[in-house]
């Protein structure tokens, strides 16, 4: 470029955004220039010759970050400008403040929270209470990813086409980058990350089997389709109790860990009531 090179532009271009992620694109194998665009705000550097497939999913990387950053400014802002925190003062309020306008998505998660804690409690008696707070609060933001799918997708009523699923696949790990920076809610944040992994390794974001996923995202997993089982929404009416937990046995084994399955079934009224 004429009377700029490549690293001037960059510095230039953070200068008018810092929102933008820059993606450095050289023929130059100069380790020194690439720790230089680094340091000056670049996302990435792709060497040439690139293929097709790189710079897709560099790019993708990239549109990904700038969203967990947005999100998590978010959070941090409300937390910031609450009395309380995570640890002290009204947990549903800050939580109901972080979902926004996303009423559907915040009353699901309070549910599904208060179905796990009853879960845990029944299945391990006796757990510190502390420790039982703490895991339903990071329940209760098990879906906190979704702040950072577009609306349209969340909201559709037909079926998702493949790169709108592949937006809603984004949740979990979204969910769990935002949470991980946030020091009062560094407790098993596994169970946000894994909540969509299935029993038999066909789930997602990162294909776990069996007891690789742990105990507690097994059973957060079987809570959190219990009530989108049973939820109603304007586009389809909820199905009930014995409904939803056939479905459960039906997926027992495949999508579910078949014990976690017949304790739910064995515990319905006292879990639900």
């Amino acid at each position: 470029m004429d009377g700029m090179n490549g690293i001037e532009f960059l510095q230039e271009a953070k200068k008018v955004s810092e929102m933008v992620e820059m993606i450095v694109v050289s023929a130059c194998r100069n380790k020194d220039l690439v720790l230089e665009a680094m340091r000056s705000g670049a996302f990435d550097c792709i060497e040439k010759p690139f293929g097709v497939s790189e710079i897709s999913a560099t790019a993708d990387r990239a549109v990904q970050k700038r969203i967990e950053n947005i999100c998590i400014q978010k959070i941090i802002n409300i937390l910031e400008s609450s009395v309380g925190s995570f640890d002290r003062g009204p947990v549903d309020d800050l939580i109901s403040r972080i979902y926004g306008e996303d009423g559907n998505t915040f009353a699901h998660s309070r549910r599904v929270s208060r179905l796990f804690e009853k879960m845990l409690s029944l299945k391990l008696k006796g757990v510190d209470q502390g420790d039982l707070s703490k895991m339903k609060t990071v329940a209760f933001l098990h879906d906190i990813g979704k702040i950072g799918v577009n609306e349209r997708i969340l909201k559709k009523k037909g079926a998702l086409n493949a790169q709108e699923l592949h937006e809603i696949k984004r949740h979990p790990r979204i969910g769990y980058n935002i949470l991980k920076r946030i020091n009062s809610l560094k407790y098993d944040l596994d169970m946000v990350l894994h909540h969509q992994e299935r029993f038999d390794g066909t789930g997602y974001p990162e294909g776990l089997k069996g007891e690789q996923i742990s105990f507690y995202s097994r059973m957060l997993s079987i809570a959190d389709a219990y009530d989108a089982m049973t939820d109603t929404r304007s586009y389809r009416e909820g199905v009930g109790a014995e409904t939803a937990v056939s479905e459960l046995k039906r997926h027992a084994g495949t999508q579910f860990d078949a014990q976690l399955v017949d304790f739910f079934a064995d515990n319905l009224y006292s879990l639900t009531s």
